[in-house]
């Protein structure tokens, strides 16, 4: 990559557990060891709740929720091996303090990140485990511009500018923690 780090791509789909179980397995298989968990996948449903379809419901939920979950599960055992200096970041939204109209399931699916991201970094604090969550507002994606057609999407955040935040997180290993940062597009109302 152009940072000079390697990677490796493993298509997968996060309503999968048996795919997610895999990715994890290859990780380990072609680096030896976990350091980072970064959940930042994401699917949406956008228009009122009362004609949201269960099946998209439970897709949204599947991959924003339950698939973090699953990579969390399945990726500990392998980050308290690399501990002290570990650590998962859950990418959620500001949707996962907040709601919008047309957006119920996308904004149940990030609170529920939220509630898992609070509850497992309490869980792996003693194991030198870090768990932060990373809570950006409109990022020029293609689900920002499915969840938000309203906007004028020239202010929003770019995807690299996220990329820095995390690498930040995770290259910070002094006594301060981070546990949550929220980040809005400079054209957005402060703590709004």
């Amino acid at each position: 990559t152009g940072a000079g780090a390697e990677s490796l791509a493993v298509p997968t789909d996060l309503a999968d557990e048996a795919q997610l179980n895999t990715l994890i397995d290859r990780t380990i298989e072609h680096f030896g060891q976990l350091d980072f968990l970064i959940n930042n996948a994401g699917t949406g449903h956008f228009g009122p709740l009362e004609t949201t379809p269960t099946e998209a419901w439970d897709r949204v939920m599947a991959v924003n929720s339950r698939g973090p979950f699953l990579l969390c599960r399945a990726a500990l055992p392998h980050l308290r091996q690399t501990a002290p200096g570990s650590a998962v970041v859950n990418i959620a939204s500001v949707v996962g303090h907040k709601g919008y109209a047309h957006q119920a399931a996308y904004t149940a699916s990030k609170h529920a990140l939220m509630g898992m991201t609070k509850a497992l970094a309490k869980e792996v604090q003693p194991d030198g485990i870090r768990v932060h969550a990373l809570c950006p507002g409109g990022v020029d994606t293609d689900l920002f511009r499915e969840a938000r057609p309203d906007l004028d999407h020239s202010g929003a955040m770019g995807p690299d500018e996220i990329a820095e935040i995390v690498l930040f997180l995770l290259s910070r290993r002094g006594n301060a923690v981070i546990d949550e940062i929220d980040v809005r597009r400079a054209g957005s109302t402060p703590w709004g």
